[in-house]
């Protein structure tokens, strides 16, 4: 019988999801002594995306969460004092903090420019140096990896990876994009360990200086590398990998400020206008 009740319910979700138009009856879905649950507010929570198991599954925590709840409620409300005033001031407090945090977030979803130009993000990395520094050594690698079974397209991946003068990357590149399906070619920072990762055990311990071209074998794949930038841990972060951080802080920075502006306006406002009286 709960199943069934359970199924009727979701029956209701899916139909609501569909954005049917049906007066709402505000059925009763809980209650307790003095708390009611309504099948809207079930609906209002549930997500549309769910499954029809998980929505049972989705409705049923809900329910019991929401009994959970409002039962260790009742009991609060009927052990503390009505006449308890710094409950009731921080409740109080409490209530308008949450008001102005609404406000606050609706204000900077109007007002808030997030567009961050990189010029603005080169600025404050070239006055702030010392405060983007590395973790872990990070390359820009030539990175190239082909099943042993390819003998055709390793044999010609070692001519053009090891030449008797430079590498004509574009040759390489285009050969690559043809025949490879794992490859990079120094276009972004990684992390040197994570590289490593990738490497058979065996030479996860070994130098890879840069310039170098290396190439190594395990059971299953051929690997060719070459590190064309590194720096180590404890220097300056690229540009590429700060970039991300950068903007956050720019952004943050901008919200404290225009938050900061809004609010000497508020009181501005209100001197100008004599909306408040001190008596002291």
């Amino acid at each position: 019988m709960k199943k069934q009740w359970l199924i009727v319910l979701l029956l209701t979700v899916v139909a609501f999801s569909c954005r049917t138009e049906q007066a709402d009856e505000r059925e009763v879905i809980a209650k307790t002594k003095t708390q009611v649950l309504y099948k809207d507010d079930v609906l209002d929570a549930l997500p549309i995306s769910l499954s029809p198991e998980d929505s049972i599954t989705f409705v049923k925590s809900f329910v019991e969460n929401w009994l959970h709840f409002t039962l260790l409620y009742e009991v609060a409300d009927n052990n503390v004092s009505d006449n308890d005033s710094s409950l009731a001031k921080r409740v109080d407090l409490f209530r308008k903090e949450l008001y102005i945090n609404a406000y606050e977030q609706m204000f900077l979803q109007q007002k808030l420019d997030t567009l961050i130009p990189q010029k603005e993000i080169d600025e404050y990395y070239e006055l702030h140096k010392n405060e983007y520094l590395l973790e872990h050594s990070v390359v820009k690698p030539i990175f190239i990896v082909f099943p042993l079974t390819k003998e055709r397209e390793i044999a010609e991946v070692e001519k053009l990876f090891f030449p008797k003068k430079e590498i004509d990357l574009d040759a390489l590149k285009d050969f690559c994009f043809q025949h490879c399906q794992k490859f990079s070619f120094a276009n972004q920072w990684v992390d040197l360990n994570a590289l490593k990762q990738e490497l058979p055990f065996e030479v996860r311990n070994e130098a890879f200086p840069v310039g170098k071209s290396l190439k190594f074998e395990d059971t299953a794949n051929v690997f060719f590398v070459k590190i064309e930038e590194q720096r180590g841990a404890g220097n300056r972060m690229p540009i590429e990998l700060a970039h991300d951080k950068i903007a956050k802080t720019i952004l943050q920075s901008r919200k404290v400020e225009m938050l900061k502006n809004m609010r000497e306006k508020v009181f501005q406002d209100a001197t100008r206008k004599k909306q408040y009286e001190v008596f002291y």
